[in-house]
């Protein structure tokens, strides 16, 4: 849906009013007091003047005008400065609740948007409203709040000047509004290369992160990787100053129509109040008029400036909330939970990436009845991740169909589809969270008795407990000063207890264990199997040897199912299976004969 400014305008300010009315309270007064001390300080010129030349004048009175202008202006502008500082406050806690929106919507689209980079562009879009305190939201609240203080300082100074000249008033009404148009079109030519800055600047930014993160450290330091980092980041800065340089060129050549048109502006005013001065005015009056014209001056640049930042933010709201209002395939909850394990079906199914014509999965078919064993095997890249993560609904299948008990996966809500699954990834991540709620992945309800059932079932229950804190120890130290870090072995314990806590119909490894060596990765699923006890579960390796107790095995290469059976059967048929695991198991030989050796040494 396309808004007009005004629709835009009104919705925002109809959001500010419903969330804190006392912005509106607070600008009011910051406007009287703001209005009383500008004005004050220009009239106060003439009054001094004027005093100091009547036949009255003396010492005496001077400085008690003195002490009262002080007092007053004091008392204004400390009130003008704390309702200014106090409701900048409140639009910065406006800007970041209403940005939680937009998390909000990004952790509930469909997971293969988030790998898409047209999507990623919009989302930098949409976040840009909310990314700083002069920007999108809260950057269309400021120049509102500093807009109408200055619109009716001006109006005060407009009128007491068509008073000296009228041809003065309409001299500085015509010469803002031609520089007004010049500046919006200049400010045209930032938003129309906003995309490309925007991906320059994701990448460098990527790129500092990489720099910055101690989980790089040591890579970065052994290959020297300094330089080329520098020289990454470098680049990218070269390439955003070339579009930087190109903006400027193009939104120079509105410079010269806007020095004409203030110059004209500034001949006819000056002129007309010289003028006015030679045909009688008085000495004060002239010196609070230039004072005034200087005044007025500043407040219709913040008058044009504002109105050119309103509508710059503007173009950023409406990328905001094309963002929200975009049907991304919302995570939904149609409370069609699963109750009983599910049987699951491929049928003739196909894949490929967005964007990509090569197939990943080919005419894979295969069920998988409740309560089974399944291991998914072969070698890398043979489209084993893929399948699950078709299985859970993060992508669209390209060609036939999954059945989940019988009923096709994408008519089922994407939130109780993922009830059904507890998932254990390659990557082991750990939260800033404390430990509890890195297991529970809430910080509400917890049932710490569940928690400490699934740390006991992964043996790290003692290790927890030993820490000061217990379950409420804070996790990494980047976070928290007390924070613990975890070793890589510790992490796949705690991401395993993570989705025993869930307790989800399903169970998945999706070799999380892949740093470890064979022999333990083995020890890890054999006791993962005895964790999950009736239900149905899905152990996903590239090492053969880590699924043999399962019911049955599936071996992919290069998308296609080529083998199924248990252990004893693709063994006996001494296919694909057979040949890698016999150049395998050479080496788990070894490996297992080398761990004998080593528990030998030891415990003599």
């Amino acid at each position: 849906m396309t808004y007009s400014s005004r629709a835009l305008l009104k919705m925002l300010l109809k959001d500010v009013w419903r969330e804190d009315k006392v912005v509106y309270v607070e600008n009011v007064l910051y406007t009287l007091f703001f209005v009383f001390y500008s004005g004050l300080s220009v009239f106060i010129t003439k009054l001094i003047l004027d005093y100091l030349g009547g036949a009255d004048a003396s010492v005496e009175g001077f400085m008690k005008m003195i002490l009262l202008y002080l007092l007053v202006a004091g008392i204004s502008g400390f009130l003008f400065n704390y309702f200014g500082h106090s409701s900048y406050a409140r639009m910065t806690y406006l800007r970041l609740e209403q940005g939680s929106r937009v998390l909000k919507k990004l952790h509930g689209v469909d997971y293969y948007h988030t790998e898409d980079t047209s999507f990623q562009g919009k989302l930098q879009h949409a976040l840009e409203a909310f990314s700083g305190n002069n920007q999108g939201f809260e950057g269309i609240l400021q120049a509102l709040y500093t807009m109408v203080p200055h619109l009716m300082l001006t109006a005060l100074f407009l009128a007491y000047l068509s008073q000296i000249s009228i041809f003065i008033v309409v001299a500085i009404l015509v010469n803002s509004y031609l520089l007004f148009r010049l500046k919006k079109k200049a400010s045209e030519v930032y938003y129309e290369s906003q995309d490309e800055r925007n991906q320059l600047s994701r990448q460098r930014r990527s790129i500092e992160r990489v720099a910055q993160d101690a989980e790089f450290g040591k890579d970065l330091r052994m290959y020297s990787m300094v330089h080329l980092m520098q020289k990454e980041i470098t680049s990218r800065l070269d390439l955003i100053l070339d579009v930087m340089k190109k903006e400027r060129r193009r939104s120079n050549r509105w410079l010269l129509p806007g020095v004409i048109t203030v110059t004209a502006s500034d001949i006819v005013v000056y002129g007309l109040l010289l003028k006015n001065f030679f045909d009688g005015g008085s000495i004060g009056q002239l010196v609070m008029v230039f004072t005034l014209m200087t005044r007025l001056r500043v407040s219709l640049e913040t008058i044009q400036m504002q109105i050119t930042t309103f509508y710059e933010n503007l173009s950023t709201i409406r990328d905001y909330l094309s963002f929200v209002e975009t049907d991304y395939g919302e995570v939904e909850r149609k409370g069609e939970l699963i109750q009983e394990t599910p049987s699951i079906e491929f049928k003739n199914v196909s894949f490929s990436y967005p964007g990509s014509d090569k197939e990943v999965l080919q005419d894979v078919s295969f069920t998988l009845r409740p309560g089974e064993r399944i291991g998914i095997v072969g070698t890398n890249g043979a489209g084993k991740t893929t399948l699950i993560k078709l299985m859970l609904g993060f992508y669209p299948l390209s060609k036939g169909e999954i059945l989940i008990g019988g009923k096709s996966v994408k008519d089922y809500a994407s939130g109780d589809l993922y009830d059904l699954y507890n998932v254990v990834f390659q990557e082991n991540i750990l939260y800033g969270f404390n430990i509890a709620e890195n297991i529970a992945m809430t910080d509400e309800n917890i049932d710490e008795e569940k928690v400490l059932w699934a740390l006991d079932e992964v043996e790290m229950k003692e290790k927890v407990l030993s820490y000061k804190h217990g379950l409420q120890q804070p996790v990494l130290k980047v976070v928290d000063e007390e924070g613990v870090e975890f070793s890589g072995g510790e992490k796949q314990k705690l991401c395993i207890a993570r989705a025993l806590y869930k307790g989800g119909e399903i169970m998945i490894l999706d070799e999380p264990t892949s740093a470890l060596d064979a022999v333990n990765e083995a020890k890890v699923y054999e006791n993962y199997n005895k964790m999950v006890k009736d239900k149905t579960a899905i152990f996903i390796s590239h090492r053969l040897a880590s699924t043999r107790f399962c019911h049955r095995i599936f071996f992919f290469d290069q998308g296609r199912l080529l083998e199924a059976g248990t252990h004893d059967d693709l063994m006996e048929l001494e296919g694909r299976y057979y040949d890698m695991f016999m150049v395998q198991s050479k080496y788990y030989r070894e490996e297992e004969e080398h761990v004998s050796r080593t528990e030998a040494v030891f415990s003599y």
